[in-house]
This record gives C-alpha cells, structure tokens and sequence, in this order.
C-alpha cells in the first residue's frame, strides 16, 4: 500500500511539474506571428505542414486590444503535400478586426480573419505552446484553388505556384525542398 501512495504521489509530482508553463490559457492570449518570409524557397522551409484542405467551421475569440479577435477555423484535410498531419482535422488561428476591414484597407494584409468554405493549399507552421497552426506569412501561405482544380497565387502569393494541380504542387514543394 505504501509503495501505490509513493507511486501516485511522485505519477502527481511527475504530471505537475513536466506541465508546459508556457501554456497559452486563452485562444484570445494567442500571438499569430504575421511576418512575411522573403522567398518560396523560405515559405516551404518555414512550413512544417503544407496540406490541401477546406475550412469546415469557424469561432471567434476576442483578444485584449480593443477591435482584435483570433478566429478559429476547422479544417478538413484533404492531402497532405509536407508533413505529417496529427489528426483528419486540423486548427489554425487567423487575427482578425471586429468590424472587418474594408477590402482595399490596408489592414487586410495583417488582419485577414477567417477564410471562406472554399479548398484551398494551406502552408502550415504550429504556434508553440498549443495544437494550433497559423498560416506562414498570413496572405503568403494559403492559395485557392479554381474550379479546375489549380491554384490561384493571391497578390501576396508566390507565381511559382500558380496554376499548379495538386500533383504539380507536390511535385513543385518537393523540388523546391531539396534545392
């Protein structure tokens, strides 16, 4: 008996103390870094996670500065183009504003809040301290896709993967991985 309360005290302790202390408690808390990577090359390295997904559903969690929310979106992975995914689903933590801004306003850039039920690639980096992903370099790391099934590079996107097929953008992620 003695040795069971020795073992559940130190299983206590163990548990207790191995508890990351940066633990973010509120998605709200959440820092999404929002830099900007200088290259394509720079944009697959950063990414641990690059996938083909649709975001399924979305909530909202308010940060401390006045206008500034986190949004939460669901996202149903279709493919996985880098990495290992850790669940069908996934979540990433977009910043937005509450109102949105307007849409030639340049806070759009950093604010983009959450994104439209469309498939789309996502270039994926995890937010230490938590199971959330943010996209790299915001507008930089997601790329719809047409209704041919290609890519659409947005205005902050990289050409390179433009017009690109699933298969070509695998193949494109790969090439630029290993050079």
């Amino acid at each position: 008996m003695k040795r069971l309360v020795h073992a559940l005290t130190l299983l206590i302790l163990l548990t207790f103390f191995t508890s990351p202390v940066y633990a973010i408690q509120s998605i709200g808390e959440i820092h999404v870094n929002t830099t900007r990577v200088k290259t394509e090359k720079e944009l697959v390295k950063t990414a641990t996670l690059i996938v083909h997904a649709v975001p399924i559903q979305t909530s909202r969690a308010y940060v401390k500065k006045g206008r500034e929310v986190n949004y939460v979106q669901t996202l149903q992975v279709k493919d996985v183009l880098k990495g290992t995914l850790p669940h069908p689903t996934i979540q990433i933590v977009q910043p937005g504003l509450i109102p949105p801004p307007k849409k030639d306003d340049p806070l759009l850039k950093i604010y983009p809040g959450p994104l439209f039920k469309h498939d789309y690639v996502f270039f994926l980096k995890p937010i230490v301290g938590t199971t959330y992903y943010s996209l790299v370099g915001i507008w930089q790391g997601v790329y719809p896709l047409d209704s041919n099934g290609r890519t659409i590079a947005l205005e902050e996107g990289f050409r390179v993967f433009d017009h690109l097929t699933i298969a070509q953008m695998k193949k494109k992620i790969r090439e630029i991985g290993e050079s």
